[in-house]
């Protein structure tokens, strides 16, 4: 899921928050996944498709999700990312981005101290990690909320 739609072929990383690690690469393989796609297609309940692209909460969401196609490559295809409170998965960032240790990354010539924090949904079935990127030599600060959902 992407903030907007992205190109495809372009390439992508994913920061692993539990070991500081930069893992890449994830290529987009597909253009935007309709919604009756997600139920026909790929046999997804309505439910989640709905959780997915944001449907329940289009009013109070800063955008609504793009769902497309990633095709794993390279050193991702066998990185095994530490579940922490229920959620896998990382941060998608450039693919050259890098890690610079736990707390810290570097995209496109500049480094960032990184923050991340988790908020369980009240309802205990999901919840929210937010990462929050503080440029070390000054600038606007990147607030990054990535929701997951157990079920």
């Amino acid at each position: 899921m992407l903030p907007r739609a992205a190109a495809v072929g372009s390439r992508w990383a994913a920061y692993d928050a539990a070991t500081g690690k930069v893992v890449c690469c994830l290529s987009v393989a597909s253009a935007e996944i309709s919604e009756s796609e997600l139920e026909s297609r790929f046999d997804i309940p309505g439910p989640w498709v709905t959780d997915l692209t944001n449907g329940w909460n289009l009013d109070a969401a800063p955008h609504r999700p793009h769902v497309q196609m990633l095709e794993v490559q390279g050193a991702l295809g066998s990185h095994v990312f530490e579940a922490t409170g229920g959620a896998n998965g990382g941060l998608l960032l450039p693919a050259g981005a890098h890690g610079i240790g736990v707390n810290a990354l570097e995209m496109s010539g500049k480094r960032y101290s990184l923050q991340r924090s988790e908020h369980a949904l009240a309802d205990d079935d999901g919840g929210v990690l937010t990462y929050v990127l503080t440029p070390l030599g000054g600038g606007t600060v990147l607030k990054v909320e990535v929701p997951f959902g157990t079920y």
